[in-house]
């Protein structure tokens, strides 16, 4: 056992004092098909499952209680310990025992203590992570198959406002859907909108009090459903776009899925994707500037090569 050899201060005699592993919690907070996770503020800097340290009095549990709320800032429920990480060498700091919990989270999420942000991340869209975490992930994924394979592609298309990602978006479409493809659309409205018109029966229901509200004819329908949160994103895909080969979604800055900005010079010289922060889940940008990088750079005055693009890594590959 390894041991730290002191001297007695009284009778100088040498004492061992044994070394004994520290206690750990992290949590697995479930929203969707997505996990949360944290970049963390210390050493080791990245992505990470929310947890930490046990405190002495504490139970297993009051502490990933406590750490998700200190962390996320949600509250959670129906934990559950899901397995035990005791590898000597999967905390780089010291020898670390992770005992891992599964929860699902409620709440507004918001990143704090020890970690700058939190964010969703699709079980099969995660960044590299810290410590054992992606070994742990792949092992809840083994223990708790999903429908996530049924769950159509997503794509984030993201902008500064006024860049011209919604005239882009119009020039690709039609190249993707010329090819055989069925693309779905959302849109991000960070406010609040109405697309019903005050005189009409459906919006004199809505009023009324219906909580859902649809509208059909032989040729399309549309659905008003009203929400106290706003639910994952993830949620959707699975109830509305189960028949699409890909779904894009305008907006979304900082949505889990992967992203292409879209940059014109005029309107900025600068990214949001890798500017003061760095988007993990960047994976092109298009743009009329030459610009250095670290992903793929598409021009954006070549809608086809744009199409190309998304046809080649997220509807084939």
């Amino acid at each position: 056992m390894p041991a730290d050899h002191l001297s007695c201060p009284n009778c100088k005699a040498d004492v061992v004092k044994y070394r004994n592993p520290f206690p750990t919690v992290d949590i697995i907070i479930r929203k969707g098909d997505s996990v949360v996770l944290i970049e963390r503020k210390n050493e080791p800097f990245g992505w990470a499952l929310p947890g930490g340290f046990v405190d002495y009095g504490e139970s297993l549990e009051t502490s990933a209680l406590r750490e998700a709320m200190e962390e996320t800032s949600l509250e959670l429920h129906n934990l559950q310990q899901f397995r035990a990480y005791s590898e000597p060498d999967r905390d780089p700091r010291q020898h670390n025992i992770s005992f891992v919990f599964t929860a699902e989270g409620r709440g507004e999420m918001r990143g704090g203590d020890d970690a700058a942000q939190a964010r969703l991340f699709p079980l099969d869209a995660l960044p590299s992570l810290c410590f054992d975490h992606a070994r742990i992930l792949a092992d809840y994924k083994a223990a708790h198959p999903t429908q996530q394979s049924m769950r159509p592609k997503a794509l984030s298309f993201v902008a500064k406002s006024g860049t011209g990602k919604t005239t882009l978006l119009e020039q690709v479409l039609p190249i993707l859907k010329e090819r055989g493809y069925r693309i779905g659309m959302v849109k991000h409205d960070a406010h609040s909108f109405d697309i019903d018109h005050p005189g009409k029966d459906s919006y004199r229901l809505s009023a009324a009090g219906a909580a859902n509200m649809l509208i059909i004819s032989p040729a399309k329908l549309a659905m008003v459903k009203q929400h106290d949160e706003q639910p994952p994103i993830e949620a959707i895909f699975g109830t509305y776009f189960n028949d699409m080969d890909l779904v894009l979604t305008e907006g979304f800055k900082r949505g889990p899925f992967p992203k292409i900005e879209v940059n014109r010079l005029e309107r900025s010289p600068s990214l949001m994707c890798r500017g003061e922060e760095r988007d993990e889940t960047l994976v092109a940008v298009v743009s009329d500037q030459q610009l250095e990088l670290d992903v793929p750079l598409l021009d954006l005055n070549n809608p086809l090569q744009v199409a190309d693009f998304v046809e080649q890594h997220f509807i084939k590959g």
